[in-house]
């Protein structure tokens, strides 16, 4: 009979169960392995402490499973707990580390499910235990005595061992087990064991981190007091702090002397401190000492208690302190450089921790070695910003030390002090760069600290400063070393500084060029005499019209001349002003030389500057109609604007014009346009500033146009009026035109007489001349006042005070033509002596003298020519009285262009040179100085 449905089903069921049954243990062992190929597992944090709690996450376990946690360390494998999957297999729980977990090394961690369930393993690296006691300061006590304890740096929740000089601490009655907190801390109190030996020792707190690397046991020293030992408290210690003493074995209620025997800082010699203290009925000593202030730090002392009725004495070696100190060797660098960082004057055995954002610093600091010592190196971390930065130091005690590290700026620091040469009471401007951010800087002078004019220096955020200082007085000229200092960085830098004493001569000169328009080309020079038998040092000082200034130093050998070049030393194209000062009397004179673009000559001005500033000038001379174009120059070298005023003298009846006003700023020249101002007039001028300046009038007339012109006269202004004008060299002659212009600045009208001396004797001249009030008259000289051949002296007397000027121009009219010339502004009175300064012009190569003697006595005159060599030469001549004399000195005149030259007189008189070129064509008058009363500017 076959089987119907029903029963082929159940046979097929059962053999389906049979072979589930067969086959179970293959078909679990499959499960296990998937489990095992895909269980994870992780642990937080990464880096634990012994007996830390570690939390443990991981997936891939059978669900609602037990999987045991095991930690493996250098000291074996160990459980850590157990925990129980979820229904997703999943893992979520705390275990605790063993105390075996090992330093700064993988520990693995392990999950495993049963005896063959999954398993999955991670790690963690075990942090070094660094305990420490109390505040690492010795104890004293007595066997018996409760001291008081504070450990950290343990590991979480360990218990702990305590003995005192090798004897075990047993805990009091009731008292909590020593076991430390979640932090790894405990305080606690313990009881000096009896049976601790007396004298030094140590108190050893030890736990049960037992890993490699750990260091799970810390000591503080003590002092347990027997009866034959003395217990000194903090030892070693600080000079100027107390320190506590104990000690046993004196009589009850005894007297005992103490003495400190120690090395005195102030005196540098040894001493003694002592005081007294009295012991307990038991004969034992607890009492306290001050330590002197000055007790040299580093030195070792004994301290001494003897009972005066017992004789017991008993002492203790005790090592002074010097206050906490750190440095570091080097003590600036660039980030990235390695530097050491050594401390001293801490407690030996204190646990100290650095604070910087130098580099990084080690989490469990640093240990002070025996002599209170520590040292250590670091790398200084990239891309830090230059600066000061700090180093601190705190050790546990409560010691506390800082040092100063400098990063500096990639450059070094610089100064650039201006002007390059001064005299002591001038103005020095130091601008100064690549100093540290929001820096104190300081300057001094050769060593001798300066105080900024404009108040305390502070570099800015980009390291720059700018600052005025004045020269202080010194005794010599010389060479002398400005220095800035950084006071964060301790940076010095230095530039020089040439002084020259207060200078003896000073002269000023308003007008100056270098350069050249499309037209004309200019050259600019000064030529300097020095007669005196020692070298004369000097500057120039040029101004320009931007403000900045620039100052040359030069020296004139004795019995010499020189000539400086003003293009080579400012450069072409420089508007500039300049002040000459020597340290002796010397003589200077300018000259400016002119020729076309295509290089033929136009006329040369010579003439001497001003010997001082002032409030007012005057000029007298003055037209801008015709071929005339006149300028006006405005030199102020001082500290202040000066706030000038021109007010012009025209002709009399002739309407007055409006005050002309200008702003000279300080250190600056400007120049004044008087052409376009005034044109078509003649006039005088009176220049009244509010503060002292100098001031030149500049004239060029003849073919060209502006500063092209042919001639040229570059003239000083007067200090003021005088009633007396002397005017030596007159000639109508040959076509030459003399012009006197008078201008009475008073409110009362002026009556002049004109004296007219030839080379025979006076002359008839013309017949008084009335100036008005307020205006400017012009008198042309008539050819009758001149013989032939032959040039004749003025002298303009007035009854009012006026100011005259001479227009000299040679061989016809200067508004047509190519006629030079010169503007002389008449001396105020004869004089023994006479200095000329003549440039070589390389033109005006011949000369004569024109001597005017007014006297009764005919004077004897020495003159004495000098070169750049230092040579001289004497000539001999006589001037007759009450004449005009003309004079050369005979075979020299082809070098009188070259040649300085000093006169001397037994008589007051009166002389000028007049030069020429070779072929006639140019002449000019040169003026001299009179040495003794400052020459033509009064």
């Amino acid at each position: 009979m076959g089987l119907g449905a029903p029963g082929r089903l159940a046979v097929r069921s059962a053999l389906t169960l049979v072979l589930l049954l067969l086959f179970a243990p293959v078909l679990r062992q499959g499960v296990n392995l998937a489990h095992a190929a895909g269980a994870v597992l992780s642990v937080s944090p990464t880096s634990n402490l012994p007996h830390g709690v570690e939390a443990i996450t991981g997936s891939g376990f059978d669900p609602l499973t037990t999987v045991t946690v095991s930690v493996t360390t250098s000291a074996g494998s160990s459980v850590a707990g157990t925990l129980t999957s979820d229904a997703a297999g999943s893992l979520n729980g705390l275990v605790t580390l063993p105390f075996t977990l090992d330093s700064g090394v993988p520990n693995q961690i392990s999950a495993v499910e049963g005896s063959n369930g999954p398993t999955a393993s991670s790690a963690v690296t075990g942090i070094s235990v660094i305990p420490s006691i109390g505040n690492g300061q010795q104890v004293s006590a007595h066997l018996g005595d409760v001291v008081s304890l504070h450990a950290i740096g343990y590991a979480p929740h360990d218990p702990l061992t305590i003995t005192v000089n090798g004897a075990a601490v047993v805990l009091p009655p009731n008292a909590p087990p020593y076991i430390t907190g979640d932090t790894g801390t405990l305080d606690c109190s313990i009881v000096v064991p009896i049976s601790a030996l007396p004298g030094q020792g140590t108190i050893v707190v030890a736990g049960q981190a037992t890993g490699q690397g750990q260091q799970d046991s810390s000591s503080v020293p003590i002092n347990v007091a027997g009866a034959q030992n003395l217990v000194v408290t903090p030892n070693p210690v600080r000079a100027g702090a107390n320190v506590k003493i104990a000690a046993g074995g004196f009589g009850p209620n005894e007297q005992v002397g103490l003495s400190f025997g120690y090395h005195d800082a102030v005196s540098n010699g040894a001493t003694v401190s002592a005081s007294t203290a009295m012991t307990s009925a038991a004969g034992t000593l607890d009492t306290v000492f001050p330590i002197p202030v000055s007790a040299g730090a580093g030195t070792q002392a004994v301290l001494t208690a003897r009972g005066q009725s017992t004789g017991l004495s008993l002492g203790q070696t005790v090592t002074v302190l010097g206050q906490p100190g750190v440095v570091t060797v080097p003590s600036g660098a660039k980030p990235g450089n390695a530097i050491g960082v050594a401390g001293t004057g801490f407690q030996p055995g204190e646990r100290v921790f650095l604070s910087t954002v130098l580099f990084s610093t080690p989490s469990a600091g640093l240990v002070i070695d025996p002599s209170g010592s520590f040292s250590s190196t670091f790398t200084i971390k990239g891309m830090l910003a230059p600066g000061v930065y700090n180093i601190g130091a705190s050790g546990i005690n409560g010691d506390q030390a800082t040092a100063r590290f400098v990063i500096s700026p990639s450059a070094k620091p610089h100064i650039v002090v201006r002007p390059a040469l001064v005299s002591p009471g001038d103005s020095l401007h130091v601008q100064g760069s690549s100093f540290l951010a929001n820096e104190r800087v300081t300057l001094s002078f050769n060593a001798v600290p300066l105080t900024p004019q404009d108040g305390p220096i502070t570099a800015s955020a980009a390291g720059v400063f700018s600052s005025t200082v004045r020269v202080p007085k010194l005794r010599a000229s010389g060479t002398y070393v400005m220095t800035a200092q950084g006071m964060l960085s301790g940076e010095k830098v230095t530039a020089q500084v040439h002084v020259q004493q207060a200078p003896v001569s000073t002269v000023y000169f308003a007008e100056g060029y270098t350069g050249g328009g499309p037209a004309t080309r200019f050259g600019e020079s000064l030529d300097v005499l020095n007669t005196n038998p020692i070298t004369a040092l000097g500057k120039i000082a040029y101004y320009f019209a931007n403000g900045i200034t620039q100052s040359v130093s030069i020296t004139v050998p004795a019995h010499a001349r020189l000539t400086e070049d003003v293009g080579q030393d400012v450069g072409q194209n420089q508007v500039v002003s300049a002040l000459v000062q020597f340290d002796r009397s010397v003589t200077t004179t300018r000259t400016i030389t002119r020729t076309t673009v295509s290089g033929s000559p136009l006329a040369t001005s010579i003439s001497s500057g001003e010997a001082g500033l002032s409030q007012y000038w005057y000029f007298s001379e003055g037209y801008t109609g015709a071929s005339f174009q006149e300028y006006l120059a405005l030199f102020n070298p001082g500290d202040v604007a000066a706030q000038v005023m021109i007010q012009t003298f025209g002709a009399s009846g002739t309407s007055p014009t409006a005050p002309i006003s200008r702003v000279v700023p300080a250190h600056t020249r400007v120049t004044v346009n008087m052409r376009a101002i005034e044109p078509n007039r003649s006039f005088g001028m009176l220049v009244q500033s509010d503060q002292g300046i100098a001031a030149e009038r500049v004239l060029y007339w003849g073919t060209g146009s502006g500063s092209s012109k042919f001639s040229t006269s570059v003239s000083q202004g007067a200090r003021g009026p005088a009633a007396v004008w002397t005017f030596p060299y007159v000639s109508t002659s040959k076509g030459d035109q003399s012009f006197l212009s008078l201008t009475d600045p008073t409110t009362v009208a002026a009556h002049v007489q004109l004296s007219v001396y030839g080379t025979n004797g006076t002359q008839s001249a013309p017949a008084s001349i009335t100036v008005d009030p307020g205006s400017r008259l012009t008198v042309a000289l008539p050819s009758k006042t001149t013989s032939a051949n032959s040039a004749v002296s003025i002298v303009a007397n007035s009854d009012v005070p006026i100011v005259v000027e001479q227009a000299q121009y040679f061989g016809g009219s200067p508004n047509t033509g190519s006629h030079s010339g010169s503007i002389i502004t008449g001396p105020l009175k004869a004089a023994a002596g006479w200095n000329f300064t003549v440039s070589n012009t390389d033109r005006l190569t011949t000369g004569d003298w024109y001597v005017l003697n007014t006297g009764t006595k005919a004077a004897q005159l020495k003159a004495t020519t000098y070169d750049s060599s230092g040579a001289t030469v004497t000539y001999v001549r006589n001037a007759p009285a009450g004449r005009v004399t003309k004079l050369d000195l005979g075979n020299s005149n082809s070098a009188q262009g070259v040649m300085s030259t000093v006169w001397s007189s037994s008589a007051p008189i009166s002389i000028l040179a007049v030069l020429h070129t070779a072929d006639g064509m140019e002449s000019a008058v040169v003026t001299g100085d009179d040495p003794g009363n400052a020459g033509y500017a009064g």
